[in-house]
């Protein structure tokens, strides 16, 4: 196969996120979505957000500790590899840092 037309890739232009920008290009007169959420309504839904994950995490515990003892426990070895790989880069990429 062979290729004629062949195009230099250019970079894709970032998006304006700043607050008014569609109204200073002038492609809309109104103002983007807001969502406010008070500090005590944030400390509502980070509290029960917590107890959903805590009773789900005790559930899976549970459920992965039978599978164990039962020998129905098959984990994936592809994604094993690849969340211990992950952690590592991740380790690595912050270790760099720190180091300056």
């Amino acid at each position: 196969m062979k290729v004629e037309r062949t195009k230099e890739l250019q970079p894709a232009e970032k998006p304006d996120t700043r607050q008014g920008a569609q109204a200073s290009k002038g492609e809309g007169s109104q103002g983007a979505d807001r969502v406010t959420i008070e500090g005590r309504q944030v400390a509502e839904l980070l509290s029960s957000a917590r107890q959903r994950a805590q009773s789900n995490r005790a559930a899976r515990l549970s459920q992965l500790e039978g599978a164990i003892k039962t020998g129905a426990y098959q984990p994936d070895p592809g994604q094993l590899a690849e969340k211990l790989l992950s952690a590592a880069e991740t380790d690595a990429r912050l270790r760099a840092l720190m180091r300056g």
